[in-house]
Order: C-alpha cells, then sequence, then structure tokens
C-alpha cells in the first residue's frame, strides 16, 4: 500500500488536473526526503530559492491514473 504522501501528492495532482492546472510548483530542501518523491511524480528541477530547490510539474505530461 502507498505511504500517505505518495496518496496525498497523487490526489493533489489528480483534482489539479482536473480543475483545469496545465501544471503545479513547490518548493522542497534537497534533504528532504519527498524530493524524491517529487521527482518520481514527474516533478523536474527549474530553479534554486535559497537553499530550495524550486520544482515545477507539467499535468498535461502526467498520466490520468497517477499512482
Amino acid at each position: 500500500m502507498p505511504k500517505i504522501g505518495t496518496l496525498l501528492l497523487e490526489e493533489m495532482m489528480k483534482q489539479a488536473k482536473n480543475s483545469g492546472f496545465t501544471s503545479l510548483s513547490l518548493s522542497v530542501d534537497p534533504d528532504n526526503p519527498a524530493f524524491r518523491l517529487y521527482e518520481g511524480h514527474g516533478f523536474v528541477k527549474v530553479g534554486i530559492n535559497g537553499t530550495s530547490y524550486d520544482m515545477k510539474v507539467n499535468l498535461n505530461k502526467v498520466s490520468d491514473d497517477i499512482s
């Protein structure tokens, strides 16, 4: 069974896509274990803000059955 962070991220991405959003962005510390979770769901580094990475995902390139 997926962990709660994975379930929450996938539901957020589904809701955003169904609401007409084409992308999502976030900032995460590179030492945070969630960094790998985001990469695994299509987020890519687009910049650095202080000690955090800015990441973005194009929801049009994400599967309709995010899992």
